[in-house]
């Protein structure tokens, strides 16, 4: 019976035997072998022309949007080139407008019919040869119209307009420049109207000239990129609805437009607000069209061409299908070369096959030994861990114990030397009161050792409660505390306004009084004693200083200021018990900042921290 190695499984598996001769043909070593190799090749080679189908379908789709956007980039170029055209062809119709505006004849004949009505024959028929004449020399212009300065027509060239027309003529300014399109008998005509001004810049009447649609359909007939498309359209906003102008099917032009489809309505209104871009297709359409469209400069006309989504993917299927040919191609050769790669590696794989099992077999016992190996070195580490815990309680403990039996008799002494020292045989007796006073004063010194030992033990082990604090106001009760126990020294203190900090109120405020407190000592043999304490910037980061101008340290002594009981001045010159800034750098480190200091030698003391946000 065989157990399972499986953890939390107990269930039992009988062993079956097979007979020598019926184990020797199934899992003899050439059999064995060879299905090996055969299997390796077999599952090698589907999996690399699976591999490359993959590839090569993941590969077709980002080639796909590609080639659209190259064919959707030149529907936009070839829109353009037509946007071009019509532009220029508006421009030459405003150039020949202009020159006739500006003829002599017509601007001395104006003037005088302005001055004298009786001359308006003679006058009239000099204008309509010079109208004329500029006419015949215009090749698009067909037909001109003269106005005096109330709108009368006074001659035409050419065709004459239909009456509603020379009246909403009339009724408009002559000093309007725009280009209007007008229908006359289902034809379009172009219509520009201009002032004729004298040189003093006053109206002496205006010309109206027409241009026939069917040069503009002409340029863009003639224009070597057409045909890629189906149709172009050129539109015209109209108190908010689309006016069809013009309207080609490839070469082909139609004089009078048919009824447009809702999505050519669509197109052109984008144009004519001024848009440029692609209206994509309608997928629900039994045949989807793409449209173009763009505005037309100095117009509220718009100009769209159409392309059905046939005639956009053909070029792009096409390609596709060769591209996907030769992939297929590439795909049966890698297959093959796989194919004769693989035979020879199979053997080989074959034959170091066992070996590798051993390998295996002897790299995963020496695994399972480290993994014992460190689940004892892990249990070892665990009951150290625990070992050195109790030890820090009782450690712990026995410092509060010590602190407290250690208080109690110094508390006695200093009671008993302040007694002594007040009563009559000792005041009398010089050498007995140095005496008792160097009693008392030891004794208060070293119960302010205790007290200082007692908080850096209690600053270790302290939660940290962090709420929002007033840095700047905690400075000024420190503050206050200090003038009071200095009886009123006075010191500069600057202190910059509204610093918030996020920190444990009651061990900042140890932070502050050891920090505010030894500024305050350091300056008392300072003639104008200052200390500042505000924040600054470093690296993005806040960083509170306090500084001050008073006895100052040499540098090379900076580390030792945070070690506890490292002093760098004896009781005679400042009294101290050498735990303050210990105190002050592990809160600060407990809070996950840091603290360091700089000075200088008779020039004063500067000490930095930082506190970081909680995470």
């Amino acid at each position: 019976m065989l157990m399972s190695d499986e953890p939390g499984i107990k269930a039992t598996f009988p062993v079956i035997r097979l007979p020598v001769e019926v184990t020797e043909y199934v899992m003899g070593e050439t059999h064995l072998s060879e299905r090996l190799r055969k299997s390796i090749l077999l599952y090698s080679t589907l999996s690399g022309l699976l591999l490359a189908v993959v590839v090569a379908l993941v590969s077709m789709v980002p080639l796909y949007r590609t080639m659209r956007a190259q064919r959707e980039n030149e529907l936009l170029s070839v829109l353009h080139g037509r946007a071009v055209a019509v532009e220029i062809f508006l421009w030459e119709a405003r150039e020949i407008a202009k020159q006739m505006a500006s003829r002599t004849s017509i601007l001395e004949n104006l003037q005088l019919l302005n001055a004298d009505k009786e001359q308006s024959l003679k006058a009239s028929e000099s204008i309509h040869s010079s109208l004329a004449e500029a006419l015949n020399s215009a090749l698009i212009a067909e037909s001109a119209y003269c106005f005096d300065r109330s709108g009368t027509p006074l001659v035409h060239v050419g065709f004459s307009l239909p009456h509603s027309v020379q009246d909403w003529l009339k009724k408009h300014g002559e000093d309007s420049q725009s280009f209007c399109p007008i229908n006359v008998q289902g034809t379009y005509y172009l219509l520009y109207r201009i002032p004729v001004r004298a040189q003093d810049d006053s109206v002496l009447g205006s010309l109206a000239v027409l241009y026939d649609f069917g040069a503009l359909r002409q340029r863009l007939v003639n224009l070597p990129d057409v045909g890629i498309h189906e149709d172009t359209y050129i539109g015209s906003m109209d108190n908010g609805n689309i006016q069809i102008l013009l309207q080609m099917q490839g070469r082909e032009s139609q004089n009078t437009p048919g009824k447009p489809s809702s999505r050519i309505i669509e197109a052109l209104r984008r144009a004519a607000e001024d848009h440029t871009g692609l209206l994509e297709p309608d997928k629900s359409l039994t045949e989807p069209e793409l449209f173009a469209f763009r505005p037309i400069a100095g117009t509220d006309w718009g100009i769209a061409i159409r392309q059905t989504h046939r005639t956009l993917l053909a070029d792009i299927n096409e390609q596709l299908y060769h591209i996907g040919g030769i992939v297929l191609l590439l795909i049966v050769g890698i297959a093959a070369g796989m194919l004769l790669l693989l035979q020879p590696l199979a053997g080989k794989m074959v034959m170091h096959s066992r070996e590798l099992e051993d390998r295996v077999d002897e790299q995963t016992a020496d695994l399972d030994a480290e993994r014992k190996h460190l689940l004892a070195m892990t249990t070892e580490l665990q009951e150290q861990k625990k070992r050195l815990e109790a030890a820090n309680e009782d450690l712990e403990a026995f410092s509060r114990t010590v602190a407290h039996d250690l208080r109690t008799p110094l508390v006695a002494v200093q009671g008993y030397a302040d007694l002594l020292l007040m009563t009559e045989h000792i005041k009398g007796n010089d050498d007995c009161r140095q005496m008792l006073s160097r009693i008392a004063s030891k004794s208060r010194l070293m119960a302010n050792q205790i007290k200082s030992l007692l908080l850096y033990a209690r600053a270790g082990k302290a939660e940290i409660n962090r709420s929002e604090v007033n840095l700047s106001q905690m400075v000024e009760e420190v503050a206050a505390d200090l003038r009071e126990e200095y009886h009123g020294r006075e010191v500069d203190l600057r202190v910059q306004p509204d610093i918030k900090v996020s920190a444990d109120k009651i061990l900042l405020y140890t932070v502050m009084e050891n920090l505010i407190g030894n500024a305050w000592k350091y300056t008392c043999r300072t003639e104008n004693p200052q200390i500042e304490v505000g924040v600054k910037k470093r690296e993005g980061q806040d960083v509170y200083f306090v500084r001050d101008n008073g006895t100052g340290f040499d540098m090379m002594f900076a580390e030792r200021l945070f070690q506890p009981f490292q002093r760098l001045h004896t009781d005679a010159e400042f009294a101290g018990t050498g735990i303050g800034l210990s105190t002050v750098k592990r809160i600060i480190e407990q809070h996950g900042g840091e603290v360091w200091a700089e000075g200088k030698l008779g020039e004063g003391a500067a000490f930095y921290f930082t506190l970081p946000a909680k995470r």
